[in-house]
């Protein structure tokens, strides 16, 4: 399924999966940014996740939901935002 995202403030039309892709290149060239869904409502997106390295160089991940996403995409990025935060 296609979904439009903001990556770091590029418009990209394309599967989730070239999405975490995109985000994984951009994390293991240690660069700061942040995902966003082009859906919401004016002010805020469904889907904001905004990445960056501490001082130390260790990556940070700080993510909003709103109440519109489904279970199953709130699970998806959550299990992906663990899982990027424990290697």
């Amino acid at each position: 399924m296609l979904e439009e995202y903001l990556i770091s403030g590029v418009s990209k039309k394309e599967d989730r999966r070239q999405v975490v892709k995109d985000l994984i290149v951009r994390i293991k060239q240690k660069k700061s940014g942040k995902v966003q869904s082009t859906t919401g409502d004016l002010f805020l997106p469904d889907i904001e996740i905004i990445y960056y390295f501490n001082q130390r160089q260790i990556l940070q991940i700080d993510y909003a939901f709103s109440d519109s996403v489904s279970l199953e995409a709130r699970e998806f990025w959550e299990n992906l935002i663990e899982m990027l935060t424990n290697e």
